[in-house]
């Protein structure tokens, strides 16, 4: 009988072990990024960038840090302004795999700069709360005569400063079609990141589904265990 129990048994744990590094490997998939790969704005004209925190699972919650080099750009809207330079971000309803919003900032002054998000945290619905590395956007300002200068980046930040771009010499229509060009591809390649991260609806109900499977299992093999157990007891009582 005893073998038997371990037969039934052993399968059982090994099942819910399968579970277990499942739920535990959920958690990798945690990142930050923007909403475009690099981005290009005209000195005082307000400019929006998108901030992103990712998850294999959905995003319950999300802390973000956005840190910019205070002396080139102003803050105008979006998060909520810690400091010249810092905006805090929270984001995040339980729904999606991506969660995220907008924030605008104002160029002050032509140069190659960059963006960060640092000291994020991510908490998925799967109770998951993980610290997630830190990641940066280069930002271009041209002057009037369409050359960018490299200038000082935010303290900290991680990443190279951007190289600085060639003079445009071409005239001003030439210049308004580059410009056109470059948002259009920007805006291709933020809907080709929001498509690389779009929700499988299936995806969030594997885990629960193989648990509720599980415990299906348990059941069906507690029931045909007791059975034969019954089933033994009454043949022994008829030898004896």
């Amino acid at each position: 009988m005893r073998q038997r129990i371990k037969k039934i048994f052993l399968p059982i744990l090994m099942l819910t072990g399968i579970v277990s590094i499942g739920i535990s490997a959920q958690a990798a998939g945690e990142s930050v990024g923007f909403g475009s790969e690099s981005y290009r704005w005209e000195l005082d004209v307000p400019a929006q960038i998108g901030v992103y925190a990712y998850s294999d699972q959905p995003v319950e919650t999300a802390e973000l840090y956005v840190h910019y080099n205070a002396e080139f750009l102003e803050y105008s809207s979006g998060g909520e302004l810690i400091e010249p330079g810092t905006i805090h971000v929270t984001v995040g309803d339980g729904n999606s795999i991506e969660a995220g919003t907008l924030l605008e900032l104002i160029p002050r002054k032509p140069g190659s700069t960059a963006v960060t998000i640092a000291g994020t945290n991510v908490k998925n619905v799967m109770g998951e709360d993980v610290t997630v590395s830190a990641a940066s956007v280069a930002v271009d300002v041209p002057d009037a005569d369409g050359n960018v200068p490299v200038i000082a980046a935010p303290e900290n930040e991680e990443m190279e400063s951007a190289e600085e771009s060639t003079k445009v010499e071409d005239s001003k229509d030439e210049k308004d079609s580059a410009l056109a060009h470059e948002d259009k591809q920007k805006e291709t390649e933020k809907q080709e990141n929001k498509t690389e991260h779009a929700v499988k609806p299936w995806k969030k109900w594997i885990v629960p589904g193989i648990a509720v499977l599980s415990v299906f299992i348990l059941m069906s093999l507690i029931f045909v265990m007791m059975k034969e157990y019954r089933y033994a007891s009454v043949k022994k009582k008829k030898e004896l």
